[in-house]
């Protein structure tokens, strides 16, 4: 059945810079979830049942960047963050009131 939820995607290098919409980097990673969606996940609030299968098969595209799905469900509390990195789902955090930085989710 599935619930509505927005996501948000973010793009981190090695260094756990974050990359901008309009950085080649980005744009390219970006578009790839919409060839594989088929839609913008991105642009609206959606039912996304693969994001997990989706966000590892295109880590694996761009192993050299951290790729960050976050997620903010019709349920009032259903806030999490996803962080994916050459392949894997390498943490999960469902938060309670705050967003951790990139550098909080991965120490």
């Amino acid at each position: 059945m599935g619930y509505y939820t927005y996501h948000s995607l973010q793009v981190f290098e090695e260094d756990k810079d974050e990359l901008e919409a309009g950085n080649t980097i980005y744009d390219a990673i970006r578009e790839a979830y919409q060839k594989e969606c088929s839609e913008d996940v991105f642009q609206d609030t959606q039912k996304w049942y693969s994001e997990e299968d989706t966000s590892k098969k295109i880590s694996l595209m761009f192993p050299d960047y951290f790729i960050r799905i976050d997620g903010d469900g019709e349920e009032s509390g259903d806030v999490w963050s996803k962080i994916y990195k050459s392949g894997q789902l390498i943490k999960e955090w469902h938060l309670d009131d705050s967003t951790p930085s990139i550098h909080e989710l991965l120490n």
